[in-house]
């Protein structure tokens, strides 16, 4: 069934690495006159966006439900001649509003939603040329606090457990007596690094790549440095669920009740189940094709974004997970550069 878009939102845990960019797709963003505030409501919360600028994004057909956080590194222009790009908040209403506008001081690389969407894990990068580091930060922007700071490079995306009380991160260490142009292309060290938010205990279980935490935090789902898709457990075992083979492009995001992710692995998308008690997962559905982001609504419904502009929701069948509604997204996007972080659908309450 085919009907059109309006962009937004993510369940705990989601995760990009890009090795290599993907093709362009391109929406266009027409901007109206005049300061629009808007609320974001959920589970009886309010957030209201740091900036009153305001840009809407035309769709044709009926609109996506509800609203849609999401992380973009393509500017929205406008009518002063301003440009603003980072984390921003796209309505029902049609309405962009920023949350966490990027600055020029630090390059803000990567953004993930806390399970609840009252927090965000931002990751800014000095990449060798000053300390990078990683905050959490209230979506009204009143409250920001470092967790994470060191001359090192943060890769990947923070993922979260579904309590809300730790995420999983990936450092690079670097060797700073290397030349500039090699310090950060030659890390002395990459690991995984588990961090408490609420005693900033960290473990250290590796290195590769974070998909999802466990509820409580204690176990990790990631891929490892030899293209596994694995998952580790509080006493430091860990279980290879199944090999992804090379990759040059890979994300990835997990169901905010910890069951289901999706997996990209270049041109490949996995749809699984997991059973962390059990250390499994069962794949449920593959198919061939690109997808720059994927997100989970709080009932449990992919919505994935394609390089078009095309954004496609899934159900689970007897057959697996088939294609149920497509929307067209009216933006411009460029290699990649933007990110679902949550879906609040209105459908789904």
């Amino acid at each position: 069934m085919d009907t059109t878009l309006y962009t937004q939102p993510e369940g705990y845990g989601a995760s990009k690495s890009t090795k290599a960019s993907i093709p362009t797709a391109f929406v266009i963003i027409t901007v109206i006159v005049g300061a629009v505030w808007h609320v974001y409501q959920q589970g009886g919360l309010q957030f209201l966006p740091l900036d009153r600028n305001t840009a809407h994004i035309e769709s044709e057909g009926n609109l996506l439900p509800g609203d849609i956080m999401f992380f973009t590194k393509t500017p929205l222009e406008y009518p002063d001649g301003t440009q603003t790009y980072g984390v921003a908040l796209h309505s029902s209403d049609g309405v962009v509003s920023d949350v966490v506008p990027i600055t020029p001081e630090l390059p803000m690389t990567d953004v993930s939603s806390s399970p609840r969407g009252d927090m965000l894990a931002v990751v800014y990068n000095g990449f060798g040329r000053e300390p990078s580091r990683i905050e959490i930060i209230t979506i009204d922007g009143r409250d920001r606090q470092v967790v994470a700071e060191a001359d090192d490079v943060f890769f990947s995306t923070p993922v979260w457990s579904g309590d809300g009380e730790s995420i999983l991160y990936a450092r690079n260490t670097l060797d700073h007596s290397l030349p500039r142009e090699d310090v950060v292309a030659h890390p002395s060290k990459r690991e995984l690094v588990r961090l408490s938010l609420r005693d900033s205990a960290t473990a250290t279980i590796g290195e590769g790549i974070p998909i999802g935490l466990s509820y409580d935090g204690t176990q990790s789902l990631l891929v490892n440095s030899s293209d596994e898709l694995v998952m580790t457990n509080a006493d430091g075992t860990q279980k290879v669920l199944a090999p992804l083979g090379s990759f040059e492009y890979f994300e990835s995001s997990l169901s905010q009740d910890g069951r289901t992710v999706v997996v990209v692995v270049d041109d490949r998308v996995q749809i699984m189940t997991l059973n962390w008690k059990l250390n499994t997962v069962e794949f449920q559905t593959a198919f061939n094709d690109v997808v720059m982001s994927s997100v989970f609504d709080q009932g449990g419904t992919p919505l994935l974004l394609f390089p078009n502009g095309t954004l496609r929701t899934y159900a689970l069948t007897d057959l697996g997970w088939i294609p149920v509604e497509k929307y067209t997204v009216r933006a411009q996007f460029q290699d990649g550069a933007v990110k679902l972080l949550r879906w609040n659908n209105t459908m789904s309450l």
